[in-house]
């Protein structure tokens, strides 16, 4: 199955799939992105503040304070994988990439960049979680950063353009709000949280953890499109 310009990636367990590239996806007009994963149905809607960058890589281009929200909530205790182009455009750090997390309840997980050279991946109300320090991170390039949670919360990690970064443990939490992208959930339940200027392209959410070997073979279908 081909999801990109005729690019292999993994599809076993992928549950959603949206691509700015993809006129299936993204026609290009409009609030409504479609899940490539699921026949092309409704897969999210974009805030006002995002815009289509149709120039190449093709990109969601997102002001402060703007996201995508999906339709699609992972069943709480699952093993999981979230990968997406990311690149930081803003001069603002701790940016939400994805959330279904509802801050300080212990609901959910989020991955968001914490400076110009951290990452940290973590469970609903810990601020500790997983995290990788590295100047090679350098958030203002496009980076592909895949998230990988298994379902005893051990053997969890962390992926840097198709390399392991950092591995450790998630606790397992109860999920209760879909995905958004480029934010988190606030306390009272809105997605307005950590919400800054980024650009964002090919997102995927697969419903187990992928091998490192397929987080390899994601990376390698997808990167030509992003300059490495």
């Amino acid at each position: 199955m081909s999801l990109d310009h005729n690019v292999f990636i993994p599809i076993d367990g992928l549950v959603f799939c949206l691509d700015p590239a993809n006129s299936r996806s993204y026609s290009g007009s409009g609030n409504t992105v479609y899940n490539l994963s699921s026949g092309s149905s409704i897969g999210a809607t974009k805030s006002s503040g995002i815009t289509y960058n149709s120039t190449a890589p093709a990109t969601f281009s997102a002001t402060a304070s703007n996201f995508l929200i999906s339709d699609y909530t992972l069943a709480s205790s699952a093993s999981f994988t979230v990968s997406m182009w990311f690149k930081r455009v803003g001069s603002s750090y701790w940016i939400s990439l994805f959330g279904n997390e509802v801050w300080f309840s212990f609901y959910g997980y989020v991955a968001r960049l914490e400076s110009s050279q951290s990452i940290r991946f973590s469970a609903g109300g810990d601020f500790t979680g997983i995290s990788y320090n590295d100047s090679s991170l350098i958030s203002a390039n496009y980076n592909n950063y895949i998230f990988v949670k298994n379902t005893s919360g051990t053997n969890s990690f962390i992926y840097l353009n198709g390399t392991q970064v950092a591995s450790g443990s998630l606790d397992n939490v109860s999920i209760t709000k879909p995905f958004v992208f480029n934010t988190r959930y606030q306390n009272d339940g809105s997605a307005l949280a950590d919400s800054q200027a980024s650009e964002f392209s090919h997102i995927a959410v697969y419903n187990r953890a992928l091998s490192s070997a397929e987080v390899k073979q994601f990376y390698n279908a997808t990167k030509r499109r992003f300059g490495y």
